[in-house]
């Protein structure tokens, strides 16, 4: 499976590429200034913040499950706009996303399940709460 960690720089993202990785799946993860330490991974430059940009990556990867763990608590055009570039990229692309929420850096994980992917949220709960019970975070 052809998999995109978008942050996979970060605390968790680094996280998700590793266990992708491990797993045997084609992974690239972005960072906005510096790679990540995970070996076989291709480690791609990208601004959240710039939609065009997000767009052309995804399109250029053509991944079979993006999962978006960018974050900036002090920029709410990286965490919250970003993440929207990302989805509708995703979408746009016929593709399948995961979403890595504030729940999930939270929690302390130290075991998350890469593979696992995000389905429309259902009938009375949201996105983050769908998201974190997916990843074994919430019961």
């Amino acid at each position: 499976m052809r998999v995109l960690i978008v942050g996979g720089s970060g605390f968790l993202g680094n996280e998700l590429v590793r266990q992708s990785a491990a797993e045997g799946h084609v992974v690239a993860a972005t960072c906005l200034t510096r790679p990540g330490t995970a070996a076989g991974v291709d480690w791609l430059r990208l601004d959240v913040r710039d939609r065009a940009a997000v767009v052309d990556l995804i399109g250029a990867f053509s991944p079979d499950v993006v999962v978006n763990a960018a974050f900036r608590q002090s920029d709410w055009v990286t965490t919250a706009v970003g993440a929207a570039h990302v989805a509708i990229a995703t979408a746009g692309k016929g593709g399948r996303r995961g979403g890595c929420t504030g729940d999930a850096r939270c929690a302390g994980v130290r075991e998350i399940a890469a593979t696992r992917i995000s389905r429309p949220p259902a009938a009375g709960t949201t996105p983050s709460r769908q998201t974190s019970e997916e990843f074994g975070l919430m019961r």
